[in-house]
């Protein structure tokens, strides 16, 4: 009786075979690199809210900074790779620091699901310097035999604007900050000559506060397109700063399919660029992944060589 019941369930099993429940079947966790409020945060919130509809699942952000995104990454990729654990990245953590210093990643070991916003950069002075850009900040101090004090925040940071130090031959300290609100500090307080910057400088320079003297990404500011990029000035730097959505790199491959088809539904969408765009500020972005994928790739790889050659 009993082989009999066993043959009639596995009869049944083949006719009717158990189907894998569909992903996403519950939460989703973002671990983001970001302080809350911040500008690798908003967007992000922003985008898994809306995601969060899209896919019918809810999404948890949570914030663990340190080591300039390294925290949060080596927790997410401690973490199951099974889709339901994700990364909000700036796009520098993992196309810049693994070739900057050591750390336990590289830029083969993530999934990217999808661009939320695009950071823009740039180099900012006081309001009242006769200077026009970064190439006339620099002559001046030569000619005066002045030392520029330099502000900066991240690795990036201070790799861009020590490669155009050095190769103007400046003389110059560089001083690291908390942040971009402490480098505008610096700046209007008159502590620091030139500093990096990012949102932060274009909302005041519009306000006539200070002054950008160069950008720092590949593009030119939106919002300032008379503020030359650094590659128009002659100097090879072309920061690429996206906020990220990504995975582990081994995650499975429908869960990957279903948040990149969802996610660049949602960043074409009007109202998310209402949100993102047009009240936080940040610069549009693509819904194409596969060309996200591509521009950072490059970028990687780029920094891989220029960083390989000066060790």
């Amino acid at each position: 009786m009993k082989k009999i019941l066993i043959s009639c369930i596995l009869s049944l099993l083949a006719v009717f075979p158990c189907q894998a429940e569909e992903y996403p079947n519950r939460p989703i966790t973002v671990i983001n690199g970001g302080p809350a409020g911040g500008l690798l945060d908003l967007p992000l919130r922003v985008a898994c809210s809306m995601l969060s509809k899209e896919i019918g699942q809810p999404i948890v952000n949570t914030n663990i900074t340190g080591g300039e995104g390294g925290v949060a990454i080596n927790t997410a990729l401690k973490a199951g790779h099974d889709g339901y654990t994700l990364m909000g990245l700036a796009a520098t953590y993992i196309t810049f620091t693994p070739h900057y210093k050591k750390v336990r990643y590289g830029f083969d070991d993530f999934r990217i699901l999808g661009a939320v916003a695009d950071q823009r950069n740039g180099i900012m002075t006081q309001a009242d310097r006769p200077w026009k850009d970064l190439n006339e900040a620099f002559e001046w101090a030569k000619k005066e035999d002045k030392r520029l004090i330099v502000g900066y925040v991240t690795g990036q940071d201070k790799y861009n604007i020590e490669t155009c130090l050095k190769q103007a031959n400046v003389k110059y300290s560089l001083v690291p900050q908390t942040g971009g609100a402490a480098c505008l500090t610096g700046i209007l307080g008159g502590h620091l000559d030139i500093a990096t910057i990012g949102l932060l400088g274009v909302e005041n320079t519009l306000a006539g506060k200070i002054k950008m003297l160069a950008c720092s990404s590949v593009t030119r500011f939106t919002r300032l397109p008379e503020v030359p990029t650094l590659r128009e000035l002659g100097y090879n730097i072309g920061q690429r700063d996206y906020v990220l959505l990504a995975g582990p790199a081994d995650m499975p491959e429908e869960a990957a399919l279903v948040i990149e088809k969802a996610l660049s539904k949602v960043v074409e969408t009007e109202e998310y660029r209402a949100e993102v765009f047009g009240k936080i500020g940040m610069e549009p972005v693509s819904g194409n992944v596969e060309e996200i994928r591509s521009i950072l790739t490059e970028i990687s790889n780029d920094m891989k060589e220029q960083l390989t050659q000066q060790n």
